[in-house]
């Protein structure tokens, strides 16, 4: 399924994007249209390789390049943790259908979105292995959520 997303037209003139690498600048389009509804990556580099058309050295500096705003997180999956914030800035709630997927997203890899920005969970996770995505996570919810915002910041600054 095709999916469209926001991008920030106004990337081109702010600094960290202006500084980046050609290389970079490509890899960052690529993992923001190629990531999950929660901004996650399962990282396929023999894909990014022939749709960047870089070497894997080339792109693995490229992710040092966009260090903080890309971070690595277990088993070689790739996080940019403020995607949520920016996809969805009145922020997202469960139990309503189009943002299902995120909170899905947000349990198979084990994540919370605090104050906007998604990281790993610190607690309750211990010495358990991340699995990988399985087909039928993305079937059908079959409970009610709390309706609840999550996620709701303004900054200068979305990524």
């Amino acid at each position: 399924m095709r999916k469209k997303r926001f991008t920030d037209c106004g990337k081109w003139r702010q600094r960290w994007f202006r500084e980046l690498s050609p290389t970079a600048k490509l890899l960052w389009g690529y993992l923001c249209d190629h990531c999950d509804d929660a901004g996650v990556w399962e990282t396929d580099w023999k894909y990014a390789e022939f749709i960047c058309g870089y070497p894997l050295s080339r792109l693995e500096n490229a992710v040092k390049e966009l260090d903080g705003r890309v971070v690595s997180i277990a088993n070689g999956y790739l996080l940019i943790p403020k995607f949520i914030a920016f996809q969805y800035p009145s922020g997202i709630r469960e139990g309503y259908n189009p943002h299902k997927p995120v909170f899905r997203s947000l349990a198979r890899y084990r994540l919370e979105l605090i104050d906007g920005v998604t990281r790993e969970c610190t607690e309750g996770y211990e010495g358990q292995a991340l699995p990988k995505p399985s087909p039928t996570l993305q079937g059908k919810d079959k409970g009610k959520g709390t309706d609840k915002g999550i996620g709701k910041e303004e900054e200068d600054d979305k990524w």
